[in-house]
């Protein structure tokens, strides 16, 4: 059903050097730059359990980036990858990225997760196994493997409930932060989360970090 997307996915995940964490990007997306640097259009959705500010490339009908921001600091947090394969291509995706990122530096007994960079797996009684990108200053990324269902893959029209989709996500946890709080509190809370993260050394901090950013 999405054979021709294998394809894809091979030329674009190649690469002949395993990534750092400081280094982690999909396809050649990082997180702490700007909305501005981002071929999308943005848009606010008020959802009635968290708000939102994202927007989408579509680099096929089977393959869609999404960049989450705030509409205030305008700095991209998270990025995540929603890709809808055939399970007979798993094996071959995950081979191309073994490639480009190296080995997991944890991955779930099931085989259904994989962490990379400052991202860690930890076991919850009542879900199972979950990503977790705590670490203050961290830059992870998680590789997920599921089968489809209205949320996970409501971007794309043509899936059912035995579709499945990998779902690769990017997140910078300092200015995911600053996205969230930003967008709770309706202006730019970048000074008051570095403040709470890092005490009386954060303009520092935050100077070095924006420093990184490339525009």
């Amino acid at each position: 059903m999405f054979r021709l997307i294998i394809y894809t996915v091979f030329l674009v995940l190649f690469i002949t050097k395993p990534s750092l964490s400081s280094d982690l990007d999909i396809l050649g997306y990082r997180t702490a730059i700007k909305t501005d640097d981002v071929d999308c259009k943005f848009e606010f959705i008020d959802n009635w359990v968290s708000d939102e500010y994202h927007c989408h490339i579509y680099l096929s009908p089977t393959d869609v980036i999404e960049f989450n921001s705030d509409p205030h600091t305008k700095m991209i947090g998270r990025i995540h990858r929603l890709i809808l394969i055939d399970d007979s291509d798993i094996s071959k995706i995950y081979e191309k990225v073994l490639v480009k990122y190296g080995e997991p530096k944890d991955r779930s007994p099931n085989g259904k997760r994989y962490v990379w960079g400052d991202t860690s797996l930890h076991f919850d009684p009542y879900f199972g196994v979950q990503i977790e990108n705590s670490k203050d200053g961290g830059v992870g990324l998680s590789m997920s493997i599921d089968k489809c269902s209205s949320i996970r893959c409501g971007l794309f029209e043509n899936y059912n409930e035995t579709t499945t989709v990998i779902e690769f996500m990017l997140l910078n946890t300092d200015w995911n932060d600053v996205n969230d709080y930003s967008i709770i509190e309706g202006n730019d809370q970048t000074e008051k989360v570095f403040h709470r993260k890092y005490g009386k050394d954060y303009e520092q901090i935050l100077i070095e970090d924006v420093s990184k950013i490339q525009f």
